[in-house]
């Protein structure tokens, strides 16, 4: 069974630096430090264009989902910032 978005979600709160845009590649270092992923979650994406890995495609899809609402903010080149903490 994969890892689900909730858990990553968590673990950047916890982790992710406060007042300043980080990249893709930092947050997902932070998942990839914080969060006991599954020997599932290793499997190649199967929808994604690329060479994504399944836990990587589930998170950048929870980026873009928390963007949408507001939890965090996103610009165009994968960089990320918590607004409001």
């Amino acid at each position: 069974m994969t890892t689900g978005q909730p858990v990553m979600w968590e673990a950047i709160l916890e982790n992710m630096p406060r007042g300043k845009w980080i990249s893709i590649g930092e947050i997902l270092g932070i998942i990839k430090k914080n969060v006991a992923l599954q020997e599932d979650d290793f499997d190649p994406a199967a929808s994604e264009k690329g060479d994504f890995i399944r836990w990587e495609s589930n998170a950048r899809s929870m980026l873009q989902y928390r963007n949408m609402t507001g939890e965090i903010l996103g610009d165009r080149k994968e960089n990320y910032f918590i607004p409001g903490i």
